[in-house]
């Protein structure tokens, strides 16, 4: 998968779920696809993507093994630069 946002390629998107805080009130809401549980993501991640919640990840990480290779967007560190100025 390609990011059109300059992040470079990924397949995973690694999310809160919906019954943790966000400061971002445009956060869009999906499905963990293990545990199926609600999670928060950006509207601006790469698609198609596979949503996976925080507290699912190390399983998932663990069935795959190996290194992984974490991706972030330009447009999430500025908003995350903004978010952190601000707090």
């Amino acid at each position: 998968m390609t990011d059109t946002h300059g992040g470079g390629a990924a397949n995973i998107v690694i999310c809160l779920r919906t019954d943790k805080p966000t400061p971002f009130i445009d956060n869009e809401r999906g499905l963990c696809s293990r545990c199926q549980c609600e999670v928060w993501y950006r509207p601006h991640v790469p698609r198609p993507h596979q949503l996976i919640c925080l507290e699912c990840f190390p399983a998932l990480h663990a069935k795959i093994g190996g290194d992984i290779e974490l991706l972030v967007t330009r447009q999430t560190v500025a908003e995350l630069a903004v978010y952190l100025r601000r707090n």
